[in-house]
């Protein structure tokens, strides 16, 4: 998975991990000059459960079921 695939909304998860998550979107830190990617729990969705670098979205899948 990489950045371009993301949808605002979507459902994913970590690659053979049970956590269903809704992407929110990315955040910049300007003091540290990178993107965030925020993830909800699909059971609180507008809570931000994790954030992860670009590179970690290769770990990530969309959630099928």
């Amino acid at each position: 998975m990489n950045s371009t695939e993301l949808v605002r909304g979507g459902r994913y998860n970590w690659k053979n991990q049970k956590e269903r998550l809704i992407y929110m979107g990315k955040k910049h830190y300007t003091f540290i000059g990178v993107y965030w990617y925020q993830f909800a729990l699909v059971e609180e969705p507008h809570k931000v459960w994790c954030e992860v670098l670009e590179r970690d979205l290769e770990s990530f899948e969309k959630t099928i079921s």
